[in-house]
């Protein structure tokens, strides 16, 4: 997960499990975020830098995700 406040990004350490079946499941960690009125907060899966992006050999990779969220936040949340 990426915060993206005032342009700078935040990163919580994930828990690297299945979500689904899994033969030694463990507990998830729950993570509080403290928010500010005009702050932006973004969730998303390693599976948007799963994807192929125009090039079919390139990922997209979270360096490349987080340049595209911060680009962006500027806009209104309906543009985003």
């Amino acid at each position: 997960m990426v915060s993206s406040i005032i342009g700078e990004t935040g990163e919580f350490k994930v828990d690297r499990q299945n979500i689904g079946y899994t033969d030694n499941p463990k507990p998830f960690t729950n993570h509080t975020i403290h928010v500010k009125k005009g702050d932006l907060v973004f969730l998303y899966t390693d599976g948007y830098m799963e994807q192929f992006g125009v090039v079919k050999t390139r990922k997209y990779t979270k360096k490349r995700l987080n340049k595209s969220i911060l680009s962006r936040k500027h806009l209104p949340m309906t543009e985003i």
